[in-house]
């Protein structure tokens, strides 16, 4: 009896698996050529997000580093990052995409400033980063992460969208980038 149930459980556990919300996988994008080629879970739930990332790559920057990353074990929740960083060629096109993203800003935005930056983050990413850095793991706790760095000298756009989970297993790339820039943050 005991066996028949194991096996039971075990198929429960494919079916489950298969259904793909989320899918259960685990992928990495750097390819800049494939930007914009997310899963269906990560499409929609992108668009419970600010529309940060440009629709497409605009023709007047260069791609200096782009990463999508996702994982979904099992019974596990699921955890997407996109990174962009964009170097752009020409004054105007910083300015109008600079605009457009500040146009998404609001009473919940926060703005920092560093050395070689201005940063915004949007929502509840700044106590998100709490949670996922501090000591403590609180399991299944969701944590959105959107930002934005500006550097007006070099023209360059850093974007950072991810949703993660407290103690899963997920791509720390935002973080580390979040990490590295804090770490240069000055008085405003």
């Amino acid at each position: 009896m005991a066996l028949i149930m194991v096996c039971c459980f075990l198929n429960l556990l494919v079916l489950c698996s298969c259904t793909g919300d989320p899918p259960v996988q685990s992928e990495r994008v750097t390819d800049p050529a494939r930007y914009g080629e997310v899963n269906v879970y990560v499409k929609e739930d992108l668009k419970k997000m600010l529309p940060l990332l440009p629709e497409t790559l605009p023709d007047a920057a260069n791609i200096l580093e782009y990463g999508y990353s996702y994982q979904c074990a099992i019974l596990g929740d699921p955890n997407y990052s996109i990174k962009l960083v964009l170097h752009f060629t020409d004054e105007s096109a910083y300015g109008i995409e600079r605009s457009r993203l500040l146009q998404l800003s609001d009473s919940d935005t926060v703005r920092k400033q560093t050395e070689n930056s201005e940063q915004y983050y949007f929502g509840t990413t700044l106590q998100g980063f709490d949670i996922l850095t501090d000591a403590q793991t609180e399991d299944g706790h969701q944590v959105r992460i959107q930002y934005i760095f500006f550097n007006p000298a070099d023209l360059e756009i850093v974007y950072g969208i991810g949703l993660f989970f407290d103690g899963s297993q997920y791509d720390s790339e935002l973080i580390d980038t979040w990490k590295a820039a804090a770490a240069t943050e000055r008085p405003t």
